[in-house]
């Protein structure tokens, strides 16, 4: 299978791309700057959004089966101007438009476009339970996703099957959100964040490289689908198991208006949460190997 990869640099795509490549696959990753990721990610084709635009680096899409969109600058990384809101945005709608009008504009289509998008598309829910026909949000998190799914959805459909994948907090040790939230528990500085209430739907970062596995070679599978745990947690529940994971205790709570104080709009990361559940993964036969976070947690950090 051929599989071509915007956004591969990142820790999500290069596990993926790793993965594909022991599954006997062929890898194309699209990036700004190619030169700087070929040993990243040694064994894959590169090839620079220039050459996509301008057709250069031959038929990129030639025998291809499965586009997969990644592409989008990190949403925690910097403090939500208005300057830097709008570079989120753009950073995921100009990557996806020119990526669904090279597919639709290609004489041969792949069969898949898998575009990745986060559950924040649900808002704050609360504790309500959500699935994949939920409504979406409407804070800031929510207005990025519905526009990114938007822009996907001018895929041609009637030769490619769209899925709009929803991703919950991904759980790697390495990099990404887990990696902040333990990083005071390590110096005995650790506890709830807010409330702790706020619900929080987590993925395994195997698990989501399995989901990816699992939906490039499920043909039916198509439309909005949810990769989160079948378990999600509060905020509450994620400390305690953190704590008892690094044997570490959970005693320094950090208010909401702290966290609104520190962090202005972007608190809104960790005090909104949503209670998601991954139906249509389920219902298509898809196993977890991780539903469990103390499970999750213990294989993360103990194997």
């Amino acid at each position: 299978m051929k599989i071509v990869i915007a956004g591969g640099s990142g820790f999500l795509g290069g596990r993926l791309v790793d993965s594909f490549l022991q599954n006997a696959h062929a890898v194309t990753v699209i990036s700004r700057k190619p030169q700087n990721i070929k040993v990243q990610l040694a064994g894959s084709e590169i090839v620079s959004w220039n050459d996509l635009e301008k057709n250069t680096s031959g038929n990129i899409l030639s025998d291809t089966d499965v586009v997969i969109n990644l592409a989008g600058e990190s949403i925690g990384d910097k403090r939500w101007t208005k300057e830097q809101k709008s570079n989120l945005l753009s950073s995921r709608i100009d990557p996806t438009d020119k990526l669904v009008e090279w597919v639709n504009n290609s004489t041969a289509r792949p069969a898949k476009f898998i575009n990745a998008s986060a559950v924040g598309y649900y808002g704050n829910s609360g504790g309500e339970v959500l699935n994949e026909s939920s409504l979406a949000g409407d804070d800031f998190l929510a207005e990025i996703c519905v526009a990114w799914e938007k822009h996907a959805a001018r895929l041609d459909q009637s030769h490619t099957k769209l899925i709009l994948l929803r991703i919950g907090v991904v759980l790697d040790p390495q990099e990404g959100a887990l990696q902040k939230m333990v990083l005071p528990f390590k110096f005995f500085a650790g506890g709830k964040l807010g409330s702790g209430d706020q619900w929080i739907s987590w993925i395994h970062i195997d698990d989501l490289v399995a989901i990816f596995n699992f939906l490039i070679n499920m043909h039916e599978i198509a439309g909005i689908v949810n990769a989160t745990a079948p378990n999600p947690v509060t905020n509450s529940r994620l400390t305690k198991a953190i704590a008892n994971t690094l044997n570490r205790p959970a005693l320094f709570p950090v208010p909401a208006f702290a966290l609104k104080l520190l962090l202005g709009e972007q608190s809104l990361l960790v005090l909104n949460g949503q209670r998601v559940m991954p139906e249509n993964l389920l219902q298509a036969g898809f196993s977890f190997n991780f539903p469990e976070i103390d499970a999750a947690l213990d294989d993360l950090y103990h194997k």
